[in-house]
């Protein structure tokens, strides 16, 4: 059982991460859809919504460190665990960068759900994103206007983190992210020449009522 708190005790989205007792990752997580409403589940690491969970870990000697992005400190533990064992861990993380007036972002972001690569569903890229403190993430699947609002409405994350819809615009000729788009325009043909294409994306209308990048 964990609980991450900051210095005002409140819980954040984190993210811990488990290596054994020579720094190696292993597979300790083979559920993924544990709690797919709130965890992020994969490999040697889980991300947490609300900072809070109770999990299930092989037996072994294990160094677990809890994290919230770059702008935050790092917390870590060494837990020795035996079976039938149940034990629990209280970790605190400090904002130590002041980033009043700034804003985190992605650009450049992919789901296995709309870009068949990568090993994110919607729920999890969302999760993930937040357990990094990444507080604006633009949508850029390969040729598909990715909409993350109501992947974020369902999560009732919007305290978290703010959306936009993008493409990652796959050409033959390389490959161009585009935003804010509408999710329920056509997807622009990524077969047609640059010129022709550039104008057409720079044409498209959004919520934001400005000219795509």
């Amino acid at each position: 059982t964990f609980t991450v708190s900051d210095n005002e005790g409140n819980t954040p989205p984190a993210k811990l991460s488990f290596t054994d007792s020579n720094g190696k990752k292993l597979d300790l997580f083979p559920n993924a859809n544990a709690d797919p409403k709130k965890l992020a589940v994969r490999y040697h690491a889980i991300y947490t919504l609300d900072g809070e969970g109770t999990i299930t870990i092989p037996v072994g000697t294990w160094n677990i460190y809890a994290s919230h992005g770059i702008e935050w400190s790092l917390d870590n533990t060494t837990m020795n665990i035996e079976e039938g064992g149940e034990y629990s861990w209280d970790a605190e993380l400090v904002h130590e960068v002041d980033t009043t007036d700034w804003v985190s972002g992605d650009f450049h972001l992919h789901t296995l759900t709309h870009s068949g690569h990568g090993d994110s569903n919607m729920n999890e890229r969302i999760i993930s994103l937040i357990g990094e403190n990444v507080e604006f993430a633009v949508a850029t699947d390969h040729n598909h206007n990715t909409d993350y609002q109501p992947t974020i409405n369902s999560l009732g994350a919007n305290e978290h983190i703010s959306a936009v819809v993008g493409n990652e615009v796959s050409s033959s000729y390389g490959h161009l992210n585009a935003f804010p788009l509408d999710a329920n325009a056509k997807v622009v043909n990524q077969r047609l020449e640059a010129p022709e294409l550039f104008a057409m994306i720079r044409a498209e209308t959004n919520d934001a009522g400005v000219v795509p990048i």
